[in-house]
């Protein structure tokens, strides 16, 4: 399903509403996600410090003819891009069929994120079925990692299993990115250069999360137990982080101003609420027993595919209540919306000034 003249234009005009901040204009922003995240199950074998989805039951998740319907109907309303998640997907032994159904449903690109424990058995199967990328979560060195994935040999098995995604691509002659997450935490960040050195000798990328309470998988949990204190290291690291984006483009996957978002966050100095949050609007997130929720897992869930269509859950006038409430950064918040932040925020700031010369000009 490739996007038509017209559907390209009617994406421009709604990204040029939607990025210029301009609340008067939203009523006439379309919802229509070209990115979907879907957790495929709940259930993980980490046991992550941070986390508590490996208490998680697979108990009245979709079958894979339900998950491959709602995959057909992510595609029918345009999403390009589809990231499958849980808890940890690989644990579903129907992924291969799902990967594949993704591919033969037209989506340009099908990202699997995991961490890494399955992947060196599994990541063949999956790339023949269509995978185009792998998101491998690693948040430390050796036994860092291991205790802070609670599982002992982890930080191993992720590394043979991105050596053997760049093994395979490569006897398939396919160009597969493989992304390393670390999420910062007071316990690693000291790590990251390492983390970010190992990432180049095996060819992969290297990109940051944040640590966030607001969402479900860490709502559990005290984030000011590992939430770093340190300021003049997180200084360090991320002025080191923003170096070597300039010197090696490739390595580094977060942008200077995504760096410098993070710099403010971990130090509490920084206002979010000051440019709009698109993300109910251009993403959509599903969860593992069919709940549909606008842009990220922070919120409730504004329906179920079990119950009624995506198209349909959409096109409820609470779905666009709520889309409006996270536009306007009323909503309990959550640190996803800073990836896709850096246009909103630059547009936003751009009209914000042209405002301010024709005010000063009347």
């Amino acid at each position: 399903m490739s996007m038509t003249g017209i559907q390209y234009i009617r994406n421009v005009i709604n990204n040029t509403i939607l990025y210029s901040g301009n609340y008067a204009m939203l009523r006439l922003a379309s919802i229509a996600p070209d990115y979907a995240e879907v957790r495929v199950t709940e259930s993980c074998n980490s046991r992550c410090i941070t986390c508590r989805a490996w208490k998680n039951s697979p108990e009245g998740e979709l079958t894979t003819i339900e998950m491959i319907d709602a995959l057909r109907q992510l595609r029918q309303i345009g999403v390009q891009i589809l990231r499958i998640s849980g808890g940890e997907p690989l644990l579903r032994a129907d992924l291969p069929e799902i990967v594949r159904e993704c591919h033969l449903l037209g989506f340009p690109q099908i990202h699997v994120a995991t961490n890494g424990l399955l992947l060196e058995q599994k990541a063949e199967k999956l790339l023949l079925e269509g995978a185009t990328r792998f998101d491998v979560s690693i948040d430390g060195i050796n036994a860092t990692d291991d205790h802070i994935r609670g599982i002992p040999g982890h930080y191993s098995r992720a590394l043979a299993g991105i050596k053997m995604v760049k093994s395979c691509a490569q006897k398939m002659r396919r160009g597969i990115p493989v992304t390393v997450f670390t999420t910062l935490l007071k316990q690693n960040i000291s790590e990251v250069p390492a983390i970010i050195d190992m990432c180049e000798r095996v060819g992969a990328r290297w990109c940051f999360s944040l640590l966030c309470g607001n969402i479900d998988l860490f709502n559990k949990v005290d984030v000011s137990e590992f939430a770093p204190t340190d300021w003049k290291m997180i200084d360090w690291t991320l002025d080191y982080v923003k170096k070597l984006y300039y010197e090696k483009r490739f390595l580094i996957y977060s942008n200077p101003d995504i760096i410098e978002y993070a710099r403010h966050y971990m130090k509490g100095d920084l206002d979010v609420h000051n440019f709009p949050c698109v993300l109910g609007y251009k993403t959509l997130a599903l969860g593992s027993k069919g709940e549909v929720y606008p842009g990220c897992y922070t919120s409730k869930p504004l329906g179920n595919v079990r119950e009624m269509k995506i198209k349909k859950i959409l096109e409820l006038p609470e779905y666009r209540r709520f889309t409006e409430k996270m536009y306007r950064r009323e909503c309990i918040g959550c640190t996803f919306f800073y990836e896709d932040s850096v246009m909103t925020r630059n547009v936003f700031r751009r009209t914000e000034r042209l405002r301010a010369i024709v005010r000063s000009n009347r």
